[in-house]
Order: C-alpha cells, then sequence, then structure tokens
C-alpha cells in the first residue's frame, strides 16, 4: 500500500478541524471570537491568569496572561483572549463565564507559593469557585463590591500595572494548538499500530527505489513484501538516505487486505509525536508560571 504524503500533515488538519468547530460553536451561542474590554465597563483588565476549582484537570490546567476580566453593567465576564478560546479549551478549563455580579458570595486574597490571587466562590447553582491573578485587586473590589471580601492572608493590592508580551502569548497559543494536535495524532496512531499487531501478519520486507508510476513520490523509502507469491509496495516513513537499498524490516499486513500493511517502526514514530506533544502542552500550560519566576 502507498502511503499518502498528506498523511504527515494529519495533526495539522485535525487541529483545523477543531479550530473551525469551536468557532462555530461559540458562534452559535452567540459568544465573540476576538473578546474585547467593553468601553463602559466599571472595571476591566486583559492578559490576567486564573484557574477553575471545579477538576482536577481545571486546578492543574488554567490560564496564565490570557485572560479577560471585566465588570459591566452589573455582570461579572471571565473569558479566555482569542487564541484560547478556541479548540473548547475555555469549557474544558471552566473559563468562560458571565454571571451577575449578585451570584458572587465571597471574594477573598490568597497567597502561594507561585502567585497571589482573588478565590472566587459563587451562590448555589453558579459556577464553580474560581482563582484568578489581577493587577489592580482594589478596582476589582469596588467594581464588584466591598461587600462580597473576605479576611483572607493578605491585603488586597492596587494597581500595580501590567507587563505586555504579545510573543510570549502567541508563543503560549501556538504550543497549546499543536502540542494538543500532536497528542491527537500520536494516539489516533498508536491505536491502528495495536491494531496491525493484533489482527495483521507479520512479513519482512525489503527497501527497493521508488518508482514514480507504482508509488506517487520518490522522496520517501519503499518496502517491497511478499504474500502468496504476489508483491506489494508500502511508503516508509524514512525518507531517502536514511536506509539502503536491499535493508530488511518488519511490516504487519491485514490478511483480509495484503496491500494494508503497518511498518514496524512505525511506532516510534508515534511515540515521537506523544512525546512532542506532551512537551508542547506542558510549555504551554506551565510556561507561564516559570517565566514568571524567573521575570
Amino acid at each position: 500500500m502507498t502511503m499518502p504524503q498528506w498523511i504527515f500533515f494529519t495533526p495539522l488538519l485535525w487541529v483545523l478541524g477543531f479550530v473551525v468547530v469551536s468557532i462555530w460553536y461559540r458562534r452559535s451561542k452567540g459568544e465573540p471570537i476576538f473578546p474585547r474590554l467593553p468601553d463602559d465597563a466599571e472595571f476591566g483588565e486583559k492578559g490576567c491568569s486564573g484557574r477553575s476549582l471545579k477538576s482536577p484537570l481545571s486546578k492543574i490546567g488554567g490560564a496564565s496572561r490570557c485572560l479577560l476580566v471585566a465588570v459591566r453593567k452589573g455582570q461579572l465576564i471571565i473569558t479566555p483572549q482569542f487564541p484560547f478560546n478556541l479548540m473548547f479549551l475555555s469549557e474544558i478549563y471552566g473559563l468562560d463565564i458571565k454571571v451577575p455580579v449578585g451570584t458572587v458570595a465571597s471574594v477573598k486574597p490568597m497567597s502561594s507559593l507561585f502567585q497571589k490571587a482573588l478565590r472566587i466562590e459563587f451562590t448555589r447553582g453558579g459556577p464553580a469557585p474560581l482563582e484568578v491573578v489581577l493587577h489592580d485587586e482594589k478596582g476589582f473590589e469596588r467594581a464588584i463590591g466591598s461587600r462580597v471580601t473576605v479576611p483572607g492572608d493578605r491585603e488586597l493590592k492596587e494597581n500595580v500595572g501590567r507587563r505586555k508580551n504579545r510573543t510570549f502569548l502567541f508563543a503560549r497559543a501556538f504550543f497549546a494548538i499543536w502540542g494538543a494536535g500532536a497528542l491527537f495524532a500520536a494516539v489516533t496512531g498508536l491505536q491502528d499500530d495495536q491494531r496491525f499487531r493484533r489482527d495483521g501478519i507479520a512479513t519482512m520486507a525489503t527497501y527497493v527505489n521508488p518508482d514514480q508510476s507504482l508509488d506517487h513520490q520518490i522522496e520517501m523509502g519503499v518496502l517491497q513484501y511478499e504474500v502468496d507469491g504476489v508483491l506489494y509496495r508500502v511508503n516508509s516513513i524514512y525518507g531517502i538516505g536514511l536506509f539502503e537499498v536491499g535493508e530488511q524490516e518488519k511490516v504487519y499486513y491485514l490478511r483480509s487486505n495484503p496491500q494494508e500493511a503497518r511498518q514496524d517502526s512505525y511506532s516510534n514514530f508515534n511515540m515521537l509525536w506523544l512525546v512532542l506533544g506532551s512537551i508542547g502542552l506542558s510549555v504551554s500550560i506551565f510556561g507561564g508560571m516559570v517565566a514568571k519566576r524567573i521575570w
């Protein structure tokens, strides 16, 4: 079976698909794709950090320097800025909130090893408790009402200014989207590897010279194997120069369709995607925390 070259763009195609679906979903709910601070807001800040306490995942993840927080006409608005509001990240992490200010039960200033945050709790039936890191906590208190402020382990801080770093913000967005796509490609690829090993038959294949008319490409290696006297060919994951003609490698083919085969070392390719995807998501999730400690 000839492996089409576009298969290596599968992670990107999946990412683009998730982006398109998430845009449609937000538009169907009447939510903006590019959230902006309202001009008539009593309080508003961009580039904030925070996390929802609704689940272990949301506690570990959260958002770093990409939240928009506003109080406008009796409404508390907390939403990720573009592009962190795509791919259902805000729904997964519980950080897309628009509720009446009256549903806020308490606001408590808290300190931890890494940051100073406000813990916001809501009345019964409201969103899960969350923590947000604001630059002007006093301004937020004035907008939302001091009645809900409860004593914490520190005093509320005044506006100390904001550091803007768009390059860092979009770098984290890139790592989040690319990492999610790489992980998805790795998981689906490993599932296919398991299927071929479980249902397929192992045989040895030999590297041969690519033939444009047969393989429809001349850049990737080609493995040739024989089943019941019939020769079949499958594109390798290795490019020209990474093997020698005549070398052999194990492949798995399906008994019901011998021309459908999987190279044995394809699992290494999928494991690489798994590692790179995990690194990408880790950089996106924890990069802000590390940068804050360094700079």
